[in-house]
């Protein structure tokens, strides 16, 4: 799977304590795998956000994203719940 990253998600990573940014990359991994893996609780927004999806890193953080055209995913944002879909 080919995963693109925007530059928000990048910026936002960053900013996240490295016990989150552990996480958030074994999800990744996760994710990789199986998209839909129930552990991940990966679902349609709607919406305003209507055309992405997101999963959970935890209880309180989530990644935002879409599929492209091509297959590709795109990670958009990262962050807790109000973070991800201001």
């Amino acid at each position: 799977m080919r995963i693109e990253y925007d530059r928000r998600f990048k910026k936002h990573f960053q900013r996240l304590s490295v016990r989150i940014q552990l996480l958030a990359l074994e999800k990744e991994e996760l994710f990789r795998g199986n998209w839909r893996d129930v552990s991940l609780h990966t679902h349609k927004l709607t919406g305003r956000e209507e055309g992405f999806w997101a999963f959970w890193i935890n209880l309180h953080y989530r990644i935002k994203f879409d599929f492209k055209e091509d297959g590709t995913v795109r990670f958009y944002n990262i962050g807790t719940h109000d973070d991800v879909y201001e």
